[in-house]
Order: structure tokens, then C-alpha cells, then sequence
């Protein structure tokens, strides 16, 4: 059987494993990954470019491929990019250690800046798995902290992490983080990551590590500084907000004009569609689920840690599981239809719907 260019099917994909030097083991206790030679893993990459397709027609083809031989029909109406084709990256991580203190540009300094690299910017979404006894995040410049103090810190190596607010996490938190912040995931925390699929990051302090080579990793501090940003949010911490949803329960986690993110929790089988005709990504995080499409349509099976992709075609895609099942579910959003009309039209004011990442004035 030849590839299905319908793409009435849910991708259950096969994720890329990266293996960094600040990885542990706790993405294969909790969610069945598996570790390096060593024992660890930093990442699996469950949605991207270079996620393969799991099984059926088009199995062992990256999900660009599926795309660029589909002429864009998995990615719908979403944008596209030289080196990012698809446009969402989903990361499940393991912070066994700091990351190093980095930030990322928007979109516009990305392609006005870099154009050879083909990449947008980088807006980021987490959902906080686990998280250790005093573990939390760097984000942010504290108050009255300049650029120039920054630059100087980190061109000495001296002192960056003091000028940085700490914000402690604990499991179940979502932290929403734009591009033009300063930040770094801190130890002890497994989360999922949600966010525009760039490779675009710029280093700014990396706790006086070295790599696999025995070199310290390169620092992009000027680069870096250059799109640090004015304005932030007050924190990056998000309050999700629920809807009804029959056959479960809803919250919307995050959103912003690059991505939204919910949490859904099942009790039967529930409808997946969305105001936009793009593709949306699904991340088993407790249970089994069987994602489908209608009698038309075929199915897939995804068990706890594991993911797929419902191509834009699959126009009104639903899944099914048991109670207690639990899933995130990502898509490029309508911000008008899929956030702000039915959060308004289930109560919720337009500072609970504003606080969700950058929904902007579409909220008042």
C-alpha cells in the first residue's frame, strides 16, 4: 500500500533522542523512555521535523518529509520555514542539572538577523511533570537590573545568575516564557516543552561547564543581548483555565498566536477540532488513547509517553480513553474561537484569559 495523501490518519510518531550533559534518568521511569549508554537522556523530541512516522503507510518517514511530499497537506495553514517546516516543536525534558542561561529572539529578529538559518523565533510553553524539593527556574532580570549589568556578568562569567529572578515550580505548574527573556530551566525538573520550532538559542552563561569535548559550549552574549527585551510579564507562571468538555475535562494551559496547549483528561471519547485548519499534536502523559476521526477516518493507539500528529485534513479528529486518562494537546490557535469566545462564554474575565501568554487585546 502506497503512502495515504488523504492523511485521514492520526501519526503516532517515534521521537529523536538527545542526549546532553545535563540529563538524568527520569524520563525513562516516569514515562518509559529509553536512556543512553550512560544512563541518561536530556530529551526526546516526540514532535517535529525529524519525529519519524511510528507505523502505517508512511512509516520511518520524518514528518517533514510527510509534509514536503504531501505539498504542506500535514501542516495545513500553518507557516513554514527553510529549516522548519512544521510549526510546533515538542520536547519532553529532564533537568537533571541547570541549563545554561539563555534567551531567544522573535520571529522578526530571527529572519531579519539570521536569515541564512531559516528558522523563526522562539516562544516557549512548560508544563512542570516533576519537580524536586526546591527546584525552579531562572526568569527574568530582578528589579532594576540593566542590559549593561547583564553584559558585563556575562562577559566576565561573574555574578549572572544573582541578577536573574528564581522562581520556584512544583509538579502540575505551567510557566508561560516569550521570546526576549532571559531564562534557564533549573535542576531537578521534568517538564514538557511546547514551543515555535526553532533552533535558535543564544547562550549566555553556562555555569563554567564543558562539553563532551572538554571545551567550554560556546556563548552567544552579544547576539544574545541584542534581543533581550524591554517589557516582560510579571512572572512567567500561567493559571490554566477550564471548560466543559464532554467526555472529560478542559483546561486551557497557555496560548499565544504560535501556540495553544491544553490539558485534557478523559472519560469517554471527546471531539479534538479546532477553529484552524492547521496540524495539532497530542502527548499521552497518563493512560491509553485511541485518536481518530470519525468512520472515514483511521485510528492510532498512543500509551502513556508517547505522541502523534493530526494532520490538518483530519478536520474533526476525537480521543478516546478511560478515567484518568490525561493528555496535552497543542495546535496553531484561532485566538478569537478557540480561546477567548469560549472561555468568555463559560465566565471566565479578560484577565483570567489575558494571563494565558499573549492573547493580547483579543481578550478585552
Amino acid at each position: 500500500m502506497g503512502p495515504d495523501f488523504s492523511l485521514q490518519t492520526p501519526l503516532r510518531t517515534t521521537p529523536v533522542y538527545r542526549h546532553y550533559i545535563w540529563g538524568g534518568a527520569r524520563l525513562g521511569e516516569l514515562l518509559g523512555k529509553p536512556l543512553g549508554p550512560e544512563g541518561t537522556l536530556a530529551e526526546s523530541w516526540e514532535v517535529g521535523d525529524d519525529a519519524l512516522v511510528a507505523e502505517g503507510s508512511w512509516a520511518g518517514r520524518t514528518l517533514r518529509a510527510v509534509d514536503e511530499e504531501t505539498k504542506g497537506a500535514l501542516r495545513g495553514d500553518a507557516p513554514s520555514y527553510p529549516h522548519a517546516r512544521l510549526p510546533l516543536l515538542i520536547k519532553l525534558s529532564d533537568a537533571a542539572a541547570d541549563l545554561s542561561i539563555q534567551i531567544h529572539p522573535t520571529d522578526d529578529q530571527a529572519l531579519r538577523g539570521e536569515p541564512d538559518r531559516g528558522y523563526p523565533g522562539k516562544a516557549e510553553m512548560y508544563l512542570i511533570l516533576q519537580a524536586a524539593p526546591g527546584a525552579g527556574v531562572y526568569w527574568g532580570l530582578r528589579g532594576g537590573v540593566t542590559a549593561a549589568q547583564l553584559g558585563e556578568a556575562c562577559r566576565t562569567g561573574l555574578g549572572v545568575p544573582d541578577l536573574i529572578d528564581f522562581v520556584p515550580v512544583k509538579t502540575g505548574d505551567v510557566l508561560y516564557s516569550p521570546a526576549g527573556v532571559v531564562h534557564a530551566i533549573g535542576k531537578g525538573i521534568v517538564y514538557c516543552e511546547v514551543q515555535e520550532n526553532s533552533d535558535i538559542t543564544y547562550r549566555l552563561y553556562d555555569w563554567g561547564r564543558v562539553g563532551a569535548d572538554g571545551k567550554p559550549r560556546e556563548l552567544h552574549i552579544e547576539r544574545g543581548l541584542a534581543v533581550l527585551g524591554k517589557k516582560k510579564r510579571k512572572t512567567p507562571m500561567v493559571e490554566p483555565q477550564s471548560l466543559p468538555l464532554e467526555g472529560g475535562r478542559r483546561q486551557i494551559l497557555c496560548a499565544c498566536p504560535h501556540f495553544a496547549v491544553e490539558l485534557i483528561e478523559l472519560d469517554g471519547t471527546a471531539g479534538l477540532g479546532r477553529a484552524r485548519a492547521a496540524m495539532r499534536a497530542v502527548v499521552v502523559l497518563e493512560g491509553e488513547v485511541t485518536l481518530g476521526g470519525g468512520a472515514e477516518a483511521g485510528e492510532a493507539v498512543c500509551r502513556k509517553g508517547q505522541s502523534a500528529v493530526l494532520p490538518a485534513p483530519l478536520t474533526n479528529p476525537i480521543a478516546s480513553g478511560a478515567a484518568g486518562t490525561r493528555l496535552l494537546y497543542a495546535y496553531l490557535p484561532d485566538l478569537k474561537a478557540d480561546i477567548v469566545a469560549p472561555l468568555r462564554a463559560a465566565g471566565h474575565d479578560a484577565a483570567a484569559i489575558a494571563q494565558l501568554g499573549d492573547v493580547g487585546r483579543i481578550a478585552r
